[in-house]
């Protein structure tokens, strides 16, 4: 009964015009003239990124499982043993306790119950079925040279030609001459160089054994970073966003220690002059023992040895930094706090208010609209690299925050993004359960805290 009365409902409000209709199922792009895929793999691939696919290891041979469990199990036990080696406040845990014997067994016989436990009949056929669905999709992507990859912001699949991803990337090499293409592979020259650059440190005493070690690169686990692109797909003419990944690479470890490109554009060392001023503005003349001359020089050594590889070529990053390095955004940060300083906070009224997201700033004014667009006109101008867009008027979204200026107050609610799609997760996706109920309250409390008048939340 309960359902028959919300279904009866729900019928009611759609034919109502007074009641926004949101849709909420995600719907993969296809910029293709004609596509080779069924309506059941456009469908299956409409779940999104984060759909993932129940009982995936259930499908393996016995041995590949064994494998996997042996690997998850190391990997707990050696964290577990890092973790009470180097704890404090408590009394640590040798190494070669025997109660990591005990533990690992332990573990050892719940992930043995979890991935060779028998399937249902019904959970076999979905997963079969699955399966098949994504070899075959797998199969047409290469026989029609297709690229499938997660937009930029909205969240769901774009499917695209090679041809097209191709010629974009290198349309946006040439535009931006940040990158210097090479002759060879770099990766050997380019761990010896670092490697080479902070023996020296050590040697000069400017860093510490302990932390020359923490930032030394392993050859066995570093890999040569590599690019890959996702499509804009909310632009025109589906922009490629180029995202290096520098997870492995051979600077991560030290570098761990909408203004149009702004990653990329960066200027080195005007940026290098930049963090040594902001450190000093902080009164930071160490930082864990490292001098600002230290880390200007380990910095510089992030930016000048990025080089990667994309479409079996080599390249180095000769401008900005690698979007997709922890490094870069904190850099970016640091420069986009001198250029706010001053460019908008030094023009700016004490009594208006302003905010800032790396390059997405708001702020308020309540002069005139010629003096504010000689403003911002005069930002556009401050810097070569650095182009803004910006929007002047009564109403704006910042983020994901919509703010409108209603008869002299401010007033906050949240702001659906028209490139995103109003979905977070698949129902159908084989997350843990209490993932679904976060996703709920998540944004039951951001609506909560977003919205300054009551009526905002039901809307």
């Amino acid at each position: 009964k309960l359902v028959r009365r919300l279904r009866r409902r729900h019928k009611k409000d759609l034919r109502s015009k007074k009641t926004p209709f949101i849709p909420v199922a995600p719907k993969i792009i296809i910029d293709l003239i004609r596509h080779p895929f069924t309506t059941t793999e456009i469908n299956y691939l409409s779940r999104g990124p984060t759909y993932i696919r129940p009982n995936q290891s259930a499908l393996r041979p016995a041995h590949q499982r064994e494998k996997q469990i042996q690997q998850c199990l190391n990997k707990i036990i050696d964290r577990l043993k890092q973790f009470f080696a180097k704890i404090e406040n408590y009394p640590k845990i040798p190494v070669t306790s025997p109660l990591y014997k005990f533990y690992s067994d332990r573990l050892r016989t719940y992930f043995t119950h979890c991935y060779m436990k028998p399937l249902s009949l019904t959970d076999q056929l979905r997963a079969r079925r699955e399966l098949k669905l994504v070899k075959s999709i797998r199969r047409k992507l290469k026989k029609y040279k297709l690229v499938l990859r997660k937009t930029d912001k909205s969240g769901v699949f774009h499917i695209g030609c090679a041809v097209d991803y191709k010629r974009k990337a290198v349309d946006y090499r040439l535009t931006t001459q940040a990158y210097e293409e090479l002759n060879t592979n770099p990766f050997n020259q380019t761990i010896y160089d670092i490697t080479h650059q902070l023996n020296q440190l050590k040697i000069d005493r400017k860093i510490s054994e302990s932390q020359r070690l923490h930032m030394v690169p392993n050859r066995a686990t570093t890999e040569l970073s590599y690019m890959y692109n996702l499509p804009k797909s909310h632009k025109e003419g589906t922009p490629l966003r180029h995202i290096i990944n520098t997870m492995h690479g051979a600077t991560t470890k030290i570098s761990s220690f909408d203004i149009n490109n702004l990653y990329t554009m960066l200027p080195q060392e005007e940026s290098l002059k930049i963090l040594g001023q902001f450190l000093c503005a902080h009164e930071c003349t160490r930082l864990n023992g490292i001098s600002i001359d230290t880390i200007i020089e380990l910095a510089r050594m992030v930016l000048q040895k990025n080089v990667f590889v994309h479409d079996n070529k080599f390249y180095r990053q000769i401008v900005g930094g690698a979007m997709g390095s922890p490094f870069t955004l904190t850099l970016a940060n640091i420069f986009m706090w001198y250029w706010g300083k001053r460019s908008i906070l030094s023009n700016l009224p004490s009594r208006e208010l302003y905010g800032q997201y790396i390059d997405d700033v708001f702020f308020t004014w309540n002069g005139s609209k010629q003096n504010l667009t000689k403003i911002l006109d005069a930002a556009n101008k401050l810097h070569l690299n650095i182009k803004l867009e910006y929007h002047i008027s009564k109403s704006l979204p910042f983020l994901d925050i919509f703010l409108q200026n209603q008869n002299g107050t401010l007033t906050s609610s949240v702001y659906h993004k028209p490139a995103a799609e109003p979905t977070i997760l698949c129902f159908l996706s084989d997350h843990p359960r209490h993932i679904f109920r976060n996703c709920i309250q998540t944004t039951l409390m951001r609506a909560a805290r977003y919205s300054i008048k009551n009526n905002a939340i039901s809307d």
